[in-house]
């Protein structure tokens, strides 16, 4: 899938191989929301009224992958 191979690319440097898992640096990423992606991917915040899993501010930002946060948001809300 597109999703998955955007995810190993770019975020498992810091989130683990596996999206329900805890990763090195970051935090379990299946089920993130696509409002959740698209504003922490493009502007390094939260949406309003997100708790945040961690309290870090270390998550660069990648607006690059912004024509990708469906095929993200897809992968990380199907369970393998």
């Amino acid at each position: 899938s597109k999703g998955k191979s955007i995810y190993h690319a770019n975020c498992i440097s810091c989130h683990n191989n596996d999206p329900q898992k805890k990763g090195a640096i970051g935090p379990i990423v299946f089920g993130s929301s696509k409002e959740l992606l698209s504003t922490k991917l493009n502007f390094g915040k939260y949406p309003e009224d997100y708790i945040p899993k961690r309290n870090t501010k270390i998550m660069p930002l990648m607006s690059h992958l912004d024509n990708q946060i469906m095929n993200l948001y897809v992968f990380l809300n199907t369970k393998n």
